[in-house]
């Protein structure tokens, strides 16, 4: 009976051990991953994304004239070809 408790000690103890590594190898993960500079290319797309957004909200009627027109010119050159 004592023999099979020092093994359940033993093996709790380098569990425990184990336990502890991989904590400390996440803890260095997430600390390299939040002093890194990677993040800072997601929140510039993501701020030019609502910029680009934004102007084409504000610039709408305009941007639906011009396309019109590009696509009027297409077809009336398309028309002619085709004649």
């Amino acid at each position: 009976m004592k023999k099979k408790t020092e093994e359940l000690y033993l093996k709790c103890g380098i569990l425990h051990c184990r336990m502890q590594a991989w904590s400390k190898q996440l803890s260095e993960k997430a600390r390299e991953k939040l002093e890194s500079e990677d993040g800072i290319g997601t929140i510039e797309m993501v701020l030019i994304l609502v910029v680009l957004i934004a102007l084409v909200i504000i610039f709408r009627d305009r941007i639906k004239a011009l396309l019109q027109t590009i696509m009027q010119q297409i077809d009336d050159s398309a028309t002619s070809v085709w004649s």
